[in-house]
């Protein structure tokens, strides 16, 4: 009877849910003195697959505040990270202190448009090494003095060996060559250090604003030894460090440390929802640059 009763009480309800509208979805992160690289693709709405294969027809106006123009509209295969991306690439280069226009057409979606510019990198004055242990293990700590500009000012750091690689057969995964080649290499901030590595290797002038600063990073003796593996190959290689310090805009910086607190977010069910940062007008995305500097150290 309760089972009659509980059928009885049964009632469909139509849910309807707003038709989602894709709009253009636009990544450039440019650098100074090189190609423009471009990913369209269309937005999602969180009912979607996560898959954002390239468009293809797109159109990309490219002008600089000199009043040069390029317009783009062939997708080329890029390497990114290993991984082969389609995307657009330009035949003009970011150079310091122009200004940069986008606009992006495509026959399916109302165009979008984005404004960027780069400064020149900060020079690195002196770069030094020296061995300490961080929590009992061997590591090289990286030394690295500049002088802030008294501005605002917001960096990103990246470590490069320029070392063997080896290549494995994607099918047997047998070693296949070696050759020399840049790989990043992933560094830590002292646990005393000023800089909060929450946000990675992004962080600002907040604290130092003006000033001359040493900036001091870790990495992992154990890691370096093994990027010496395969070495005997190339008996007349250098084999050395190579610091960049970024000068990224504030739109670089407000897209990056947002991106990084939406993964650190992704999965905790008690995290607050992550908006990431985009400069898109009519769409989403970043077009956002950077100049550097750059110095070595030489390892082998």
């Amino acid at each position: 009877m309760i089972a009659l009763i509980c059928q009885a009480c049964q009632k469909e309800i139509d849910l309807k849910l707003d038709e989602y509208e894709p709009k253009l979805a636009i990544s450039s992160l440019f650098e100074q003195d090189s190609n423009f690289y471009f990913s369209i693709t269309e937005s999602q709405s969180v009912l979607d697959n996560d898959t954002f294969p390239p468009l293809q027809n797109a159109s990309i106006t490219l002008t600089n505040s000199l009043g040069e123009t390029e317009t783009i509209t062939s997708l080329v295969d890029h390497v990114f990270y290993y991984q082969s991306k389609r995307v657009y690439k330009s035949n003009m280069r970011a150079r310091a202190g122009l200004t940069y226009n986008i606009s992006v057409s495509h026959p399916n979606h109302a165009s979008a448009s984005a404004t960027a510019s780069i400064s020149n990198g900060v020079k690195i004055t002196s770069l030094d090494t020296q061995s300490v242990l961080e929590f009992g293990y061997p590591t090289l700590r990286v030394n690295m003095t500049f002088q802030d500009p008294p501005e605002a000012n917001y960096y990103e750091l990246k470590l490069f060996a320029y070392a063997p690689e080896i290549i494995y057969d994607q099918n047997t995964w047998e070693i296949s060559d070696t050759i020399m080649s840049y790989q990043e290499v992933y560094y830590s901030f002292p646990s005393d250090g000023l800089i909060d590595n929450g946000n990675n290797s992004i962080f600002s002038d907040e604290l130092f604003n003006g000033k001359q600063y040493t900036l001091s990073f870790n990495t992992d003796k154990y890691y370096l030894d093994y990027l010496l593996e395969g070495i005997e190959a190339f008996p007349d290689a250098e084999v050395f460090l190579l610091t960049e310090l970024r000068s990224i805009s504030k739109e670089y910086y407000d897209y990056q440390t947002s991106l990084n607190e939406y993964w650190n977010a992704d999965g905790n069910p008690f995290a607050q929802p992550v908006q990431v940062f985009t400069n898109i007008e009519n769409g989403f995305g970043i077009f956002a640059g950077f100049g550097k500097s750059s110095d070595t150290l030489r390892l082998y």
